[in-house]
């Protein structure tokens, strides 16, 4: 990195009395859960009542005795090594095409095959010292598309295979609440060019075991106050040996404010001193603003 610039590595964000960094509750441990084979869920409203089965977040579905069993005709999501295998000896197919011994090539094989909706549900509960804050769910890494509901309310869906699935819950009562994730491991992005979203690419191929269902890494809800810093980017400038920093506020209080955006920021982790600039903010209700 250039060196006028060094101090840019180090830049924190502070103002408006907003708390950078948002309290946290885990939701990892043991959530109802339901496969849906038959897409029934969502016309069923499985989001207004208890699911029947168990299973442990952070967590895989199929790592949990869930799916199908491993057959000779299962629909692998792969294109690579399909035609290699049928041009093989009768003998050499028949030996790893045993019931319950099934071993497939060019796979990395999981104990079990599911391809479709799965949901997973739990109750939270919001302290009362959280009265009054945002709240917000993290899901670090879903696999695939995922959609949730709180006591019932569709809050949204999102499909990202490379950033977490993070939802706005707003600002719920103290107390008990149903919270239910819905999560489809199908193709979910079509190419219309090919009817297929690179079926060997890695993200999504069972070629590395990239088709499972369920959530890995953190699983949270977060909680900050009614007014929040949701994104800041710097974009430096070398030649001027200057940086334009974008802030986005967040403001689900109802009311529309104004504040000092406060930056500071320091030149590395052997400097001594640091600096300090301000800027005006004004922050509208009704979500993130710039």
């Amino acid at each position: 990195m250039p060196r006028p610039l060094r101090w840019l590595t180090g830049l924190l964000f502070a103002g408006l009395s907003l708390h950078a960094q948002p309290t946290t509750s885990s939701l990892a441990g043991d959530w109802r859960f339901a496969l849906d084979r038959a897409d029934a869920g969502i016309t069923e409203a499985w989001f207004n009542r208890d699911l029947p089965d168990r299973i442990t977040l952070p967590g895989v579905l199929q790592a949990q005795g869930y799916g199908n069993d491993i057959a000779t005709d299962t629909p692998w999501v792969v294109a690579l090594g399909d035609a290699w295998w049928k041009l093989q000896p009768a003998d050499l197919r028949e030996k790893f095409s045993q019931p319950g011994r099934v071993e497939v090539p060019f796979l990395s094989q999981p104990p079990k095959h599911y391809l479709g909706a799965a949901w997973y549900q739990r109750d939270i509960e919001i302290p009362a010292g959280w009265s009054g804050r945002r709240l917000a769910l993290f899901l670090e890494r879903p696999r695939w598309e995922t959609t949730v509901w709180l006591d019932g309310n569709k809050l949204g869906s999102n499909n990202s295979l490379v950033a977490p699935h993070e939802f706005e819950l707003g600002r719920p009562a103290p107390g008990k609440h149903r919270l239910t994730i819905r999560i489809d491991n199908r193709q979910i992005v079509r190419d219309p060019r090919n009817d297929g979203h690179g079926v060997d690419s890695h993200a999504v191929s069972d070629a590395l075991g990239s088709t499972w269902n369920g959530i890995v890494g953190r699983i949270e809800l977060q909680a900050t106050t009614p007014v929040w810093i949701h994104d800041a980017q710097v974009f430096p400038n070398v030649e001027r040996k200057s940086a334009r920093i974008k802030v986005t506020l967040g403001n689900v209080s109802g009311a529309t404010g104004s504040g000092t955006l406060s930056v500071h920021w320091r030149r590395d982790h052997q400097s001594r001193g640091d600096a300090a600039a301000t800027e005006p903010s004004t922050s509208r209700a009704g979500g993130p603003a710039s």
